[in-house]
């Protein structure tokens, strides 16, 4: 091929190569000892450059940071799932996997991270109270969630020609599903003593079944509507991206909730953004509820 389009030359031991983009130079180490492995990646340059097709980057040097960055861009602008139930999934991962190339990323070290999982939870409270805990550890369920980001991070990054292949994931079993009614009776009796604001959180929940961090506590003023009586939930709020309504919103007590957020006539209640619930437990937040 001739030397204007392409050609390789060495530095140490390892081979580089100079090519032409647009006219442009372009100076790009093949990582390769050998010259005839070597070539062929310099030939699927040219190839590629030859037909106009988008260059792309080299697969082991992406990592697992890049691609973790693309998934934050993704749901931050597709909004098809909530931006801080994913970061506490990601936190676990990127402390796990931060320091990889994604195309190392394989079975054997997601089984470590699995196992890495499974004894944080008994690791934190052994040192919180002094003492050696081994009941509680983090569940095979929470784990799973964890997992299914990491598989939605790999996939995103094979979509966008970052990956050469998506690694075996294999989830654990969970615990059956709970078992069992609080009956209305019971539920009431816990009810009454608890303060205003969080009889009109379990109610809720009661009522309609809602999760309590990631759909009741996360409900702003916006999802309020006093005049039909209903309750709203967004699709990215929910785990089946599936949009709720619950009327009406009477039957779980908002309107006479001591939430501040949730009271009628309140002038923090008139900004759409301002949470239902922004004092829970007792405590005060900035603009956001404290569970």
């Amino acid at each position: 091929m001739a030397r204007r389009a392409g050609h390789l030359y060495l530095r140490g031991s390892t081979w580089w190569m100079k090519f032409y983009v647009n006219g442009r130079p372009v100076y790009e180490s093949t990582g390769l000892a050998k010259e005839q492995q070597a070539q062929r990646v310099l030939n699927e340059r040219l190839g590629r450059i030859a037909i106009g097709a988008p260059m792309l980057p080299r697969l082991d040097r992406i990592t697992y940071v890049e691609v973790a960055k693309d998934l934050r861009e993704y749901y931050a602008s597709s909004g098809s799932r909530d931006i801080e139930e994913a970061e506490s999934r990601l936190a676990h991962l990127d402390a796990f996997f931060g320091h990889y190339r994604v195309a190392a990323i394989g079975p054997a070290d997601i089984t470590r991270y699995i196992a890495t999982r499974q004894v944080e939870t008994t690791q934190m409270i052994a040192a919180r109270n002094r003492q050696e805990i081994t009941r509680r550890t983090t569940s095979n369920g929470t784990i799973n969630r964890d997992l299914s980001t990491l598989s939605r991070m790999l996939r995103l990054a094979y979509e966008n020609g970052k990956l050469a292949r998506l690694p075996l994931i294999r989830k654990l079993k969970e615990a059956s599903a709970r078992q069992g009614f609080f009956e209305p009776a019971a539920y009431e009796a816990v009810r009454r003593h608890l303060p205003a604001d969080l009889q009109a959180v379990c109610a809720i929940e009661y009522t309609y079944g809602w999760r309590n961090k990631t759909e009741v506590l996360s409900l702003k003023r916006r999802h309020l509507d006093l005049g039909a009586g209903t309750l709203r939930l967004d699709a990215s709020m929910t785990k089946n991206g599936d949009a709720r309504v619950g009327v009406p919103y009477q039957r779980a007590q908002i309107a006479s909730s001591g939430s501040s957020g949730a009271r009628r006539g309140s002038p923090e209640a008139a900004r759409s953004n301002h949470p239902v619930f922004v004092s829970t437990f007792g405590r005060q937040t900035r603009g956001r509820p404290t569970v």
